[in-house]
């Protein structure tokens, strides 16, 4: 079904599972927009099929999504929550690995959604920034809602010597979903494609792993943490 609300009068009754745990009513003017977009995408309205639609653009949606995460300075919230401070970390510059979240299982996979522009995004945005001690590997990793602006926080923190090993990961996730074809009124199965990077952090019996949709810049900070990694392990 790829009409996604019910309007009854000042309450929307949101139907596809995208948009669980949502209430129209009591979102703000930037919730609106991210949930308008949305539901563009899945009706097949303003994109290569379609007319019409909330008039939200890829670019709208992606920079409302920028702007919330640079408005929770989370390098420094990341510090807060992990209770480390600056000097603690200095020796070496901490690395910001951020995109729409992965999908990791499958109850990933509905949160999923093609843009107006055919690339592949997610109703979360996870960013983890990847601080460096002396002697520990500290994590703290954020995912935002898009639509109601709620947050998931975790920290980890590594002993340096008991990372076993870092694995590099690419992962090509292909699928399809039923979406309108725009003026044409019917409906057509559309093949997505997404290729996420992410990596796993192997301790003895543990693993940490994360993954986030392709952005530019995720290889080279891979690469940088599981150098600078290295590095502390050999020292």
């Amino acid at each position: 079904m790829a009409v996604v609300g019910k309007n009854n009068g000042n309450n929307i009754s949101i139907t596809h599972s995208i948009f669980e745990g949502c209430a129209f009513n009591l979102m703000d003017e930037s919730q609106k927009k991210c949930y308008n977009y949305i539901n563009d995408c899945f009706a097949g309205k303003g994109g290569c099929f379609g007319g019409g639609g909330s008039g939200v653009s890829d670019e709208e949606f992606d920079r409302i999504i920028l702007g919330k995460i640079e408005s929770m300075e989370l390098n420094e919230r990341s510090k807060q929550v992990i209770n480390i401070d600056s000097d603690q970390i200095k020796e070496i510059d901490s690395l910001h690995i951020a995109g729409y979240a992965g999908y990791e299982d499958d109850k990933d996979y509905k949160y999923i959604f093609l843009g107006k522009d055919r690339k592949v995004r997610n109703r979360f945005y996870d960013t983890t920034y990847i601080h460096f001690g002396e002697y520990q590997l500290y994590i703290y990793y954020c995912r935002i809602d898009s639509l109601t602006d709620n947050r998931e926080e975790t920290t980890n923190e590594f002993f340096y010597k008991d990372i076993t090993n870092i694995e590099k990961i690419v992962r090509l996730r292909q699928w399809s979903k039923e979406m309108k074809s725009g003026c044409l009124g019917g409906t057509t199965d559309v093949k997505q494609i997404a290729v996420y990077r992410g990596f796993t952090i192997f301790v003895p019996n543990s693993g940490y792993s994360k993954y986030t949709i392709f952005q530019p810049g995720i290889d080279e900070s891979i690469d940088g943490m599981i150098a600078k990694i290295r590095d502390k392990k050999n020292r």
